[in-house]
């Protein structure tokens, strides 16, 4: 397996070399994937309102999308779920889906890796491939490729890929087998160069690590943050001295590495009671025991003088540390230690500073000055001599420039110490302070003996160290009782107890938390008070203690105590090896007889006993070496220094230092690089800190500090910096991130869950989103909270970035360029939107144009049903009508409106003539049931309208097409009903002639779809038969025609037939639309000569696109049909809601005619006047008008039939052939005569000086034909 995924995976890399790779993928991802951009349509609107062509629809756009590449509809889509997912890849405004991704698949990391590739981890699987694997997901080629052959289970929290060498870090939680059986813990590198899996010499983090995250700071050390405090091979953390024992007692270390080094847990003096043998001398408590070296906290005006501590519980010191005064005339020259009362001096062992020597004293003990410490310490040789381990290496004493440590040779319990000064440099006494140290670690139940001496541990060692951050932090033990009634039993005691009913639910509980400084074995007491002293023998029971490992919450032991002991007992409930983080519960198990009644239930502390620890090692040779494994979550690695120094620059590495000295033990840290000098260290510290990087890359200081939060779960960085997350929470309750820009916190958002995940991604160099939890968004270029809308819709679970700007992101996205469009839209030519909003409700379906300023508009009120029409500028027209209007023309000389309505169930159809000017109603006449006008014609010199549609007047012997008078207000038939049937449209091609399409009849043929009637010669030009037309458009010396599924166009005086694009889906025409384009004016003959379009063909309605699957609009060019726009109509599901373009411009060549109308042979007018009303606008004919009768329909044919200036009326035909050659004949005759003309001109006026000299041409014929061959020049002479 190893060897096929080496294979494939040295192909994937030889494909990221750099001189291989184009610079960005999107171009190439588009010939892969067949991705094709979509060209605008090169409308000329210059005749147009604006220079914009408008859409009507009845009731507007939710969506509506200009077509720019194919798949661009996958993106514009409503979001619906954020479980469904996919990998998409951006750039440039293009959004390409690379994979669908199931359900259960969460992709958690997308790292750049190359210049095309990214690196995928997460959990579940992608075609086949687990992402606990780590996939190279690569954009050359599309592939997939496992990195590791194991995976790396249960999670990876960070990868970092070294910008510098081709390794790749992986950090989590895992547990990894290398090549060589090893087992790395929490870290594992990949050399992408040779694809091997490989470690640094320490392995990894040791068992149960976490690595949060990885960086490299500007010194080029790796900087791991996490859960850890050892490494697999803790060897390299070895402090670098080997230091005999003298006379075989004693090991000594240098200061630099000993000054944070401490074994035993001070011991909290804030319950003491301290008195002095004289009443007058000047004592301060708190200053006692939480000492500053400057400051005098106690002080005698004698030379000799005493200090008495007593505490409320018992203790066992292991040493006692000793500040002596900073007075000189203070201070002490020789003291004694008593046990309390009992007339007794206990032994003391401490490390001479006069010659680093281990030395023992008990009734005068040495103390020595100042200025003589700080002599010793300016010694080369001896302020190496500091420090000393006793008892088994549980016990360390040392000394420093301020104070003086001395261990008890034997330890036992006691309450009560007293220090007596013996002797003094000076003329008095004195004191700056004294912490009391003790090897066993002691946790009580009763909280407050838990509390340290001092609020800030950091104040009780040398000052010149606290100000380089090095002392260690002692963290503090605390226990947590449950929330029964727990009182004290006894005045003065030290334990706490609880009475508990049987029938109660809630169990009286308590849980310790120990603060081990390191991990080792250990031996834990649990202490229980007699039962004796507060006469409970009775009512005691038995209690379960238990023993958990924090880490991964497994059980260590568990045993059942008896608390009916008489007097104080230790119960052993623990023996053997413990990780730093562990806790002891301690609970009601069971009464000793019975389960029912009153119980009652003690609880003191617990004792754990150190037996080793892991930081020490006794070799055979009598020599030690100390090792910190209890790194804490921080462990700078010089990356390119060698083994040989790399103990060296560990030991001098602040950083490493900090987190060990300042921090909790077995923290959980996440640091991030926010510049070059400056690093943000978070995590379960309730802080977030900033902290300075030194030049050398080693020493670090604390700038600024962000507290009031709970824990970080994260730090990345984004556009302006640096954001930390996780349960941060203002007082006011909402969660909140933290953001860190120009070396300065602050805050963002206001959530109402906990932030546990974060990604960000950028659109555009000037759009940042930034998702949290996936659930709240943040416009980091507004400033503002970002909301899912119509508009754009993003689900983000992670995303990468390459430095080519190639994004993927995994995730979801819809983005729309125009939502919620009502009323009327307007487009010009560069596909900008103007939305004219005429008022609430009102969704313009037709329109008619009055000049360049004004527009009308029909439309339909919601509430009343009633069909209106409205101005552009929003003013109302007081007229209405019960039907749909069908048609509207309009006459600017008489300011004339004609309308036309179709037919609605029991409402008669209408046509209506109105004065915009004097607003009345010039006529207003009801057709029968079940007719429609479709389109009208103005003849302004006989005042009439030709009126076309659906519609009978029998009593005028007309059908589908009449003419009205609206001067005599009379109707008429046109042109002898030379032409009858259903019309659905009517315009000019001119002033003389009428096109006319839908089903049509003269008396010589039928089933006549599009007709063209010339008004001089009476003659029907049959264009189209048998087609089922819908309707045309006419522009020029084109024609398109069309019915529900193929379009017609004439140009170039022939017919062709053009399919419209159909998928599975139904196919529906609404209308064509013809415009020319722009280049259509160009100033070059080349180019006017090259252009194979004059005009662009808009379709709209429903059609299929492949790539695109429905789109809404088509515009057809060069052969070709092309996606326009597309999206979702308000009401979609209503069929007659259909997209009608209107190009908004002045037709009036196409319906108004000044052409004088002939009296026709036969004049309905005189046969009686129809019914007409002036005075309302919504009237039903009380006249029954006769139905057409009955007739066979005509069988369609299948062809076209391309007939232009066929005669109705003529029997005999010249063909074209006839026609070319007469004009051929003609032509030859004309120039014969032309010719023959010349020559008489120039023999009578030649020239009579002499003969008539031919010229010789310039250019010779077989030159002229080789410039311009004939063939050539024949199309621009015809």
């Amino acid at each position: 397996m190893r060897i096929c995924i080496r294979t494939i995976l040295g192909i994937l890399l030889l494909s990221v070399a750099p001189s291989s790779v184009v610079a960005n993928q999107l171009n190439h991802l588009k010939d892969i994937l067949e991705i094709e951009n979509i060209p605008a349509p090169q409308f000329n609107l210059q005749d147009s309102t604006n220079q914009s062509l408008q859409l009507l629809t009845s009731n507007g756009f939710d969506t509506l999308n200009f077509v720019h590449y194919n798949g661009q509809q996958n993106f514009t889509q409503p979001i619906i779920s954020s479980s469904q997912n996919h990998l998409i890849y951006y750039s440039n405004d293009t959004y390409i889906r690379l994979l669908d991704i199931p359900y259960s698949t969460r992709i958690q990391h997308i790292i750049p890796y190359g210049q095309d590739a990214f690196i995928l981890s997460g959990t579940g699987s992608l075609n086949g491939f687990e992402l606990s694997n780590q996939l190279v997901y690569n954009l050359t080629d599309l592939s997939l490729t496992p990195i590791f052959e194991n995976k790396l289970v249960p999670e990876v929290r960070t990868i970092f890929k070294d910008p510098d060498t081709n390794l790749v870090y992986f950090g989590g939680n895992f547990s990894y087998l290398l090549p060589d059986s090893n087992i790395s813990n929490g870290l594992i590198i990949w050399d992408s160069s040779s694809n091997d899996t490989i470690s640094y010499e320490f392995g990894g983090f040791g068992s149960n690590s976490v690595i949060n995250n990885i960086l490299k700071l500007n010194s080029n050390d790796l900087l791991f943050s996490g859960q850890f405090y050892t490494l697999d091979d803790p060897s390299i953390l070895h402090i670098p001295y080997n230091i005999t024992f003298p006379n075989n007692t004693s090991s000594l270390l240098s200061q630099q590495n000993v000054s944070t080094f401490e074994l035993n847990q001070r011991i909290p003096l804030t319950f003491g009671k301290f008195s002095t043998a004289d009443t007058n001398d000047y004592i301060n408590k708190n200053q006692l025991i939480c000492p500053t070296s400057e400051i005098e906290a106690w002080a005698s005006d004698s030379k000799a003088g005493s200090l008495q501590i007593t505490l409320p519980f018992s203790i066992r010191p292991s040493k006692i540390r000793i500040f002596n005064s900073p007075d000189p005339d203070d201070e002490v020259a020789t003291f004694r230690i008593n046990p309390g009362n009992q007339n007794s001096i206990m032994s003391l062992a401490y490390l001479d500073p006069l010659d680093g020597q281990l030395k023992y004293c008990s009734e005068f003990c040495p103390l020595y000055n100042r200025n003589q410490l700080k002599l010793f310490n300016s010694n080369d040789n001896l302020k190496s001599h500091v420090i000393t381990l006793l008892d088994n290496n549980t016990t360390d004493i040392k000394w420093s420039t301020t104070y003086q440590e001395f261990a008890f040779v034997n330890q036992f319990d006691l309450t009560t110490l007293e220090f007596q000064a013996l002797s003094s440099y000076g003329s008095r006494v004195g004191l700056s302070g004294l912490s009391l140290f003790q090897s066993d670690i002691a946790v009580f139940a009763n909280e407050s003996y838990n509390k340290p001496s001092c609020n800030d541990q950091t104040a009780y060692d040398n000052e010149d160290l606290i100000k380089a951050a090095l002392p260690r932090v002692m963290g503090s033990s605390y226990s947590i009782l449950s929330d029964n009634d727990w009182y004290t039993p006894l005045p003065n005691s030290d334990y706490l107890a609880c009475t508990y009913l049987s029938s109660s639910k809630l169990i009286p509980t308590v849980t310790f938390y120990p603060n081990l400084l390191y991990a080792g074995n250990y031996t834990v007491d649990m202490i229980t008070p007699g039962c004796t002293a507060d006469n409970s023998c009775d009512s005691r029971g038995i209690v379960n203690v238990t023993m958990w490992n924090q880490t991964d919450s497994s059980i260590l032991q568990t045993s059942l105590i008896y608390q009916t002991n008489e007097n104080y007992k230790f119960d052993q409930i623990f023996n053997g090896y413990l990780d730093p983080l562990v806790k002891i519960t301690m609970s009601f198990y069971s009464g000793v007889y019975s389960n029912t009644g009153n119980f009652t239930i003690v609880a003191d502390r617990i004792n754990l006993i150190i037996n080793s620890l892991d930081f020490v090692t006794t070799t055979s040779s009598n020599e030690i070496d100390i090792y910190n494994v209890t790194l804490n979550g921080l462990f700078q690695y010089p990356e390119y220094n060698s083994v040989n120094n790399l103990n060296e620059n560990y030991t001098n590495s602040t950083i490493n230092q900090y987190a060990y000295s300042n921090y909790p033990a077995n923290v959980s840290l996440i640091a991030a690089a926010y510049d070059k000098d400056t690093l943000l260290v978070g995590g379960s510290i309730n802080k977030l800190q900033e902290f300075q990087i030194e030049k050398n890359g080693q020493n670090i200081s604390l700038q600024n500090t962000f507290k009031d939060l709970n824990s970080v779960t994260g730090i990345v960085p984004y556009s302006d910096g640096l954001i930390a997350y996780g349960d941060i929470m203002d007082s006011s309750g909402s969660y909140k991130a933290i953001t860190f820009t120009n070396n300065k916190f602050g805050t963002l958002g206001n959530f109402t869950d906990e932030i546990q995940s974060f990604s960000n991604i950028s659109l555009t160099t000037s759009w940042e989103i930034l998702s949290f939890n996936n659930k709240y968004f943040y416009n980091q270029s507004n400033m503002e909270d970002f909301k899912n809308t119509s508009t754009f819709e993003l689900s983000l679970w992670s995303a990468g970035k390459n430095a080519q700007n190639d994004l993927i992101f995994s995730g979801l996205v819809s983005e729309n360029e125009n939502v919620n469009l009502t009323g009327v839209v307007s487009i010009n030519a560069n596909e900008q939107i103007k939305e004219l909003n005429l008022g609430n409700n009102i969704y313009p379906y037709s329109a008619v144009f009055l000049n360049d300023s004004s527009t009308i508009y029909a439309y339909m009120e919601p509430n009343t049903r009633l069909n209106r029409l409205i101005h552009s500028n929003g003013e109302q027209i007081s007229w209405s009508w019960k039907n749909k209007i069908s048609s509207m023309a309009f006459f600017p000389n008489e300011s004339l409106l004609s309308v036309g309505t179709i037919s609605d169930k029991d409402v008669f159809p209408s046509f209506s003539i109105l004065n915009l000017t004097s607003n009345k109603v010039i006529a207003n006449e009801t057709l029968n049931k079940n007719s429609q006008i479709s389109s009208l014609l103005y003849f302004t010199k006989n005042s009439s309208v030709l009126v076309g549609g659906n519609f009978t007047f029998s009593d005028y012997q007309c059908s589908g097409l009449c003419l009205f008078n609206y001067e005599t207000k009379n109707w008429s038939t046109f042109m002898n009903n030379t032409l009858e049937g259903t019309v659905s449209k009517l315009e000019l091609k001119n002033n003389s002639n009428i096109l006319i399409s839908g089903t049509l009849s003269t008396n010589k043929s039928a089933n006549i779809d599009l007709a063209l009637l010339n008004l001089n010669t009476y003659n029907v030009s049959i264009l189209l038969q048998n087609t089922n037309l819908t309707s045309f458009e006419f522009t020029g010396n084109q024609i398109a025609a069309w019915n529900s599924s193929t379009l017609f166009q004439y140009n170039n005086e022939a017919w062709s037939q053009i399919l419209l694009p159909n998928g599975t889906e139904s196919l529906k025409l609404d209308s064509i639309s013809i415009f020319d384009i722009t280049n259509k004016n160009s100033s070059s003959i080349l180019e006017k000569r090259a252009l194979r379009d004059t005009n662009i063909m808009v379709a709209t309605g429903q059609f299929y696109s492949k790539g695109l699957g429905t789109v809404q609009a088509l515009y057809y060019t060069s052969d070709t049909w092309i996606p326009y726009f597309y999206g979702n109509l308000t009401n979609n599901m209503d069929t007659s809601n259909s997209i009608n373009i209107f190009p908004n411009k002045d037709i009036s060549s196409k319906i108004i005619s000044d052409f004088v109308l002939k009296n026709w042979n036969f004049n309905l007018s005189d046969v009686g006047n129809s019914t007409n009303t002036t005075n309302s606008t919504n009237t039903t004919s009380t006249t029954n008008l006769t139905s057409p009768s009955n007739t066979t329909s005509p069988q369609p044919s299948s062809s076209i039939i391309p007939i232009i200036g066929k005669q109705q009326n003529k029997k005999h035909k010249i063909q074209r052939g006839f026609v070319v050659l007469i004009g051929l004949a003609l032509s030859l005759a004309t120039v014969a005569l032309l010719g023959i003309f010349g020559i008489l001109l120039s023999f009578i006026f030649r020239d009579s000086r002499g003969d008539y000299e031919s010229l010789k041409p310039r250019t010779t014929e077989h030159e002229m034909f080789d410039a311009v061959p004939p063939e050539k020049l024949m199309p621009f002479v015809l």
